[in-house]
């Protein structure tokens, strides 16, 4: 190929823009998750002291303004669906921690 072919050039400028593009859509997804990884490392300070504690202190005063003003607890409601949608990103583990833990025990071994 020589350098002052067309079809070489806009090959190159063509392979130069999908590549912005995927930089740009991985930019953009990091940025979108940042707010979940903060949640789940934000779950691993919590579970790491007395939360579990607080957590049913929670829930314990949480039944019981519920059982005293039944009205209440159908605002209450919307706010407990949205705890629960979110509860899987608490659970499963971040790709990060996983590939930490993947490679200690690969290193265990």
């Amino acid at each position: 190929m020589h350098k002052d072919d067309p079809i070489a050039l806009r090959k190159q400028l063509i392979q130069m823009r999908l590549e912005l593009n995927r930089q740009k859509i991985r930019h953009e997804g990091l940025a979108l998750l940042e707010p979940v990884e903060k949640l789940r490392g934000l779950k691993q300070r919590f579970s790491s002291g007395s939360t579990p504690l607080f957590i049913v202190a929670g829930v314990t005063l949480a039944s019981f303004f519920m059982a005293r003003n039944r009205r209440s607890a159908n605002n209450f409601l919307p706010l407990v669906r949205t705890a629960a949608s979110l509860l899987p990103l608490f659970i499963t583990p971040s790709a990060s921690q996983r590939d930490t833990t993947q490679s200690t025990t690969g290193t265990r071994k």
